[in-house]
């Protein structure tokens, strides 16, 4: 799978925007890079190892910074969807949820070591993400919520456009793409 990503991070009112760029050869084989103010930064798991480079530097990454990545892309959609049918992906009915007034089914879902909580429309799409993580830049633990929307065909996959992340309630980021170019 390759994907282009725009990332609007809200920190204290401001907006910052970021490019990201995914390739991911299903299910633990990702080069992600982001391209920020500052230059490219770009992460590489392979399975149990990865490494990072930024500034032109290059570092492998600690095995707890692995297992964290690993489970980051445990809870990914577009991993998720490509994972059906694999033994390793458990999916068990947890009652149902009030979203934007409509009452909505809920999926717990566990991957890769990891597990989420995902709120399904009628049409079968995924409209909402919930799972305990980190904030991104202060790393400190909460609840996720990651809003989908703006779905529309790609190689004959319903794929969100649109992703709306908070924290602890608190507006984290905006996510819009795939944009043009990419491929599953």
């Amino acid at each position: 799978l390759k994907a282009d990503y725009t990332i609007a991070f809200n920190m204290g009112g401001q907006e910052i925007a970021l490019g990201q760029e995914t390739n991911l050869v299903l299910p633990d084989k990702l080069r992600e890079t982001v391209k920020t103010p500052m230059g490219e930064q770009m992460i590489v798991l392979n399975g149990d190892a990865g490494f990072m480079t930024a500034g032109g530097q290059t570092q492998n990454l600690p095995p707890a910074m692995v297992k964290e990545q690993m489970q980051d892309l445990g809870r990914n959609l577009l991993v998720l969807v490509s994972a059906e049918g694999n033994p390793d992906l458990e999916t068990v009915a947890a009652g149902e949820d009030t979203v934007d007034g409509t009452p909505r089914e809920i999926v717990a879902v566990s991957f890769m070591g990891t597990e989420s909580r995902l709120c399904v429309a009628d049409d079968g799409t995924v409209i909402r993400q919930t799972y305990q993580g980190k904030h991104p830049m202060q790393q400190t633990p909460g609840m996720i919520e990651v809003r989908y929307s703006e779905y529309s065909d790609v190689a004959g996959h319903l794929i969100p456009h649109k992703q709306v992340m908070t924290f602890e309630g608190q507006p984290l980021a905006t996510g819009s793409g795939p944009h043009q170019g990419h491929h599953l």
